[in-house]
């Protein structure tokens, strides 16, 4: 009967102190029930007992942290504080939390999801390829502009002062290198400009039409009266940039001559005729000069006052050689020298300038 009962109490991984009249037995180890049931010290799965025991099998969720596993809260659930697969939450674990917009489980840039676990784009925060910038956020002025480009003119995000930005440094092609549109006055030099100080004063070495400042690029600056753009005289304004005028310095129209000053005798008379007798100016010599040719209208041809001796015969004048000597052919009286002209002459006693 003794040997019945050790022979059961080994089958049942009993461990007896006693067989037959005096038996005791000692609980086996229940894997599947939380406790130290052969009380060796070993709770479950850390009993050798259990070693076999389908509730000890390795792997995550099942409430045991294996080798390999951060946590393991003994389910397969995201965001409870340990993720599905028993790593705890954070980006790069592959497990997609609420608080991410992606995870591949690694750290590497510029595969779609970023390390840190947004898609790859510009304004996500990380630089990838094509990028210069990349500081997180869409706002442009700050340092990083919305196409992740350094804040710059030519980035092509308009910021600060600028007026437009097309993205390069090309001139003439609507928006300037400057980042200000292709114009006379933006201070970039472009198509037919011959200059371009950027603004709108005249007079500065460059005016207002991005023309060297200059008689005849039309903008009247300085001196000049007036500035038609043209070379052309006697449209008003001449090439002088003063109005077209007698005394400019510019002969036009019926002007024989214009010397710019209003000296008479000088060779070019204040009224543009060549100094000469007749031209309507008595200078020099002249005793008067009343413009014309013609004799006893009061100053003659010679531009003398209308009088006998003065060399020109006119009215009751027989004849005028210009001086006052008598018998010289033509006597003081403008008569020829002859016997009754009242000029006692030669032979004459006498000549009362009458036949009685």
């Amino acid at each position: 009967m003794k040997q019945l009962a050790l022979v059961v109490c080994t089958a049942l991984w009993i461990v007896a102190t006693g067989c037959g009249d005096n038996l005791t037995a000692i609980s086996v180890e229940d894997c599947a029930v939380v406790g130290d049931e052969d009380n060796n010290g070993l709770a479950d799965c850390d009993d050798t007992a259990c070693a076999q025991a389908v509730e000890c099998a390795a792997g995550c969720g099942n409430s045991r942290m294996d080798p390999g596993e951060e946590c393991d809260d003994g389910n397969l659930v995201d965001n409870d504080g340990c993720d599905m697969n028993c790593t705890k939450p954070k980006c790069g674990n592959g497990r997609k939390n609420t608080d991410e917009a992606c995870d591949d489980g690694n750290t590497t840039n510029g595969d779609g999801c970023d390390s840190n676990c947004t898609v790859t784009a510009c304004g996500n925060g990380i630089v990838t390829t094509g990028e210069t910038c990349d500081d997180g956020n869409a706002t442009s002025g700050d340092g990083c502009d919305n196409n992740c480009k350094p804040t710059g003119c030519g980035n092509g995000v308009v910021t600060g002062t600028e007026v437009c930005d097309d993205g390069n440094v090309t001139d003439n092609d609507g928006c300037d290198s400057n980042c200000r549109p292709t114009g006379c006055g933006n201070g970039v030099v472009t198509g037919t400009e011959a200059c371009d100080d950027g603004n709108s004063t005249n007079g500065d070495g460059c005016d207002n039409n991005c023309t060297a400042t200059a008689c005849g690029n039309g903008i009247p600056a300085g001196t000049e009266a007036c500035d038609d753009g043209n070379a052309m005289n006697g449209d008003g304004c001449d090439n002088n940039c003063t109005a077209t005028a007698c005394g400019n310095g510019i002969p036009t129209g019926t002007e024989a001559c214009d010397d710019g000053n209003t000296t008479n005798g000088d060779g070019c008379d204040v009224n543009c005729t060549a100094t000469a007798c007749g031209n309507g100016i008595p200078t020099g010599t002249e005793a008067c000069d009343d413009g014309n040719t013609t004799n006893g209208d009061g100053c003659d041809s010679n531009c003398t006052a209308t009088a006998c001796g003065n060399g020109i015969p006119t009215g009751t004048e027989a004849c005028d050689d210009g001086n006052t000597t008598n018998g010289d052919g033509c006597d003081n009286n403008c008569t020829a020298t002859a016997c009754g002209n009242g000029i006692p002459t030669g032979t004459e006693a006498c000549d009362d300038g009458n036949t009685t």
